[in-house]
């Protein structure tokens, strides 16, 4: 799993092209393959499949998927029930 990411501006193009949507997940001015797959999951009602599928992955210890599963639940509002594992105390 990898993770892409940029810089997004904000500035409108000029006529004769349309104006830009910026997306919930860009909107802090950084554009990243994560949040879009955590925007799109969620935009299908999938984000908690997502995570299911993120926790197996990390308990299987595949590379990468981890701190995905940590960034997914806390996507998804459940970051205190991942914090002991972001902590090195586990307090």
């Amino acid at each position: 799993m990898r993770l892409l990411g940029a810089f997004v501006t904000f500035e409108a193009p000029p006529a004769p092209f349309p104006s830009i949507k910026v997306l919930p997940s860009c909107e802090a001015g950084v554009a990243s393959t994560i949040g879009l797959l955590f925007e799109a999951a969620r935009e299908l009602g999938k984000l908690d499949e997502l995570v299911g599928e993120l926790k197996q992955a990390a308990d299987q210890k595949v590379e990468g998927a981890e701190p995905l599963f940590l960034l997914a639940e806390i996507n998804g509002g459940r970051g205190d029930k991942v914090l002991p594992r972001l902590t090195r105390s586990g307090r």
